[in-house]
């Protein structure tokens, strides 16, 4: 899954997924990134490298103006 996003300013920025449960089962970025438009990969692993059941999962990015939340819907 390719996840797009767009920041205006420089800046500290999280990305983490978590399961509907409210798990942290992934954190795909943290740290600085500039300004600009960015796009990452997840590959439906958990950060134990394990693979995740198909399902539902939230993202969650987080900077500095506040956070943003989407649900992800991973099928195998």
């Amino acid at each position: 899954m390719t996840i797009a996003f767009a920041t205006s300013r420089a800046g500290a920025l999280r990305i983490d997924m978590f399961d509907v449960a409210g798990r942290r089962v992934r954190s795909l970025l943290g740290g600085e990134v500039s300004p600009g438009s960015h796009a990452l990969q997840w590959d439906g692993r958990s950060d134990g490298g394990g693979a995740l059941p198909a399902g539902l999962y939230l993202m969650r990015l987080t900077t500095a103006a506040g956070t943003v939340t989407r649900k992800v819907v991973v099928v195998q």
